[in-house]
């Protein structure tokens, strides 16, 4: 929902988000990436947060890098 937020976090992998509803910004490394339906972000393993500025939804997809482990 608006002004809800995800804190940071540190992902190991690279993630692929795809905004299903709403506006979100996405922050990685500390620049942000504002969002909207319809749109993807793509991110290298990084540091992550997020914040709602409407209801929004939000499919994440978890990358790992080939012959990986976790």
């Amino acid at each position: 929902y608006e002004g809800d937020e995800i804190p940071h976090c540190r992902m190991k992998e690279s993630v692929l988000f795809y905004v299903m509803e709403g506006t979100v910004t996405i922050t990685v490394d500390g620049t942000d990436s504002t969002l909207k339906a319809g749109q993807c972000l793509i991110t290298h393993p990084a540091t992550l947060s997020m914040r709602a500025h409407t209801r929004t939804r939000i499919m994440g997809v978890q990358v790992p890098a080939p012959g990986g482990t976790r």
